[in-house]
């Protein structure tokens, strides 16, 4: 029996994947290193504003990577939300924005103390 073969519309095409985060950031900082940008220096005067990327929904600043990626992003606004966060605020979005992907780091508690697995390994060592 002969393999069914698939019509090569847009709707049987995969959807193009989005590089990994890390690989578009390094793209973008050796892009704006070979035109002779450092993109991590201070391109405004103190006391002109404040323009650092930020959350107006949630009230969240961008710090580190994720501040540096936004800032780089060729956006004129600092304002980031999702596209939920401003239909709620009654906000709307340009047609044709693309999204653009922000690294969200959740620590875990630190733990106090041995616990039972470190008492068990004082407890083999320590036997003669």
């Amino acid at each position: 029996m002969a393999d069914a073969q698939k019509p090569d519309g847009p709707d049987t095409k995969e959807k193009a994947k989005r590089k990994p985060f890390h690989e578009e950031f390094a793209e973008k900082i050796i892009a704006r290193l070979k035109e002779g940008t450092a993109p991590w220096q201070q391109p405004w005067h103190p006391g002109s504003g404040n323009f650092a990327p930020h959350n107006p929904a949630s009230g969240t600043v961008y710090k580190g990577v994720n501040r540096l990626s936004l800032s780089m992003s060729g956006h004129d606004d600092p304002r980031w939300m999702t596209l939920k966060q401003a239909n709620d605020k009654g906000m709307s979005i340009m047609p044709g924005s693309k999204s653009t992907p922000v690294i969200y780091y959740q620590f875990s508690e630190e733990k106090t103390g041995w616990g039972k697995t470190a008492s068990l390994f004082l407890e083999i060592t320590a036997s003669p």
